[in-house]
């Protein structure tokens, strides 16, 4: 007996790469932008590496004035926090 129909659960396997780089290099500037803040919350480094290589912005600042940066710091997202440095992230708290 299956927990999950078939139809539910081909929505539940991963993405193949190539697929998600070609979604997120589609995405306008302005929603790699949201998206690099939104996944460096969640902590997705895949996700934020695959945004800063299609040219998301490492210095956005969300309606708050705060950063990719910034969140990733609050969440504890060490690797996030160096990986958006490496990028150019800058803030005058954070060296």
């Amino acid at each position: 007996m299956k927990l999950v129909s078939e139809s539910i659960h081909k929505y539940l396997k991963p993405k193949p790469l190539e697929k998600v780089k070609k979604e997120i290099n589609s995405l306008s500037q302005e929603r790699k932008d949201q998206e690099l803040i939104t996944q460096s919350k969640k902590g997705n480094k895949e996700i934020v590496e695959l945004l800063l290589d299609a040219g998301a912005d490492p210095n956005v600042q969300d309606e708050w004035d705060s950063t990719a940066l910034i969140y990733a710091l609050a969440h504890g997202h060490k690797e996030i926090v160096e990986l958006l440095k490496y990028y150019g992230a800058k803030n005058k708290y954070i060296k």
